[in-house]
């Protein structure tokens, strides 16, 4: 099963799109992470995840422009394996800086068990 959902939100330049194929999936984007080296390093990565019995919150980050870019996220179920993924788009002026931006996903309604947490190949 394949969940995506986005707020419709202009912050820093990024805007997210709305997408309601399901309304399980909450995706936020925050400012950019000072810790975190634009230019070097992974592209994307899970920070932090919590599970409770029925609700998944995960933190990371994607790094992409600063301005002109469009960031979505999703969530695939495999086996017992929760996959987060992004995806961005650009518009045809982006700015030439890169960021690493925060980002989170809270997923509702997961059945009951033990699940791996991974980020999507």
């Amino acid at each position: 099963m394949k969940y995506t959902i986005t707020v419709a939100i202009i912050l820093a330049g990024i805007m997210l799109l709305p997408s309601c194929a399901s309304r399980n999936l909450t995706f936020a984007i925050g400012g950019c992470l000072p810790n975190i080296h634009p230019y070097s390093g992974p592209r994307a990565e899970i920070l932090s995840f919590k599970k409770t019995s029925s609700t998944l919150k995960a933190n990371g980050y994607v790094k992409t422009y600063c301005g002109g870019a469009k960031i979505r996220g999703s969530y695939t179920i495999k086996n017992k394996t929760i996959f987060l993924s992004w995806s961005i788009s650009k518009s045809s002026q982006v700015t030439r800086c890169i960021c690493a931006y925060s980002v989170s996903w809270k997923i509702d309604k997961l059945p009951p068990g033990e699940f791996n947490v991974k980020l999507a190949p």
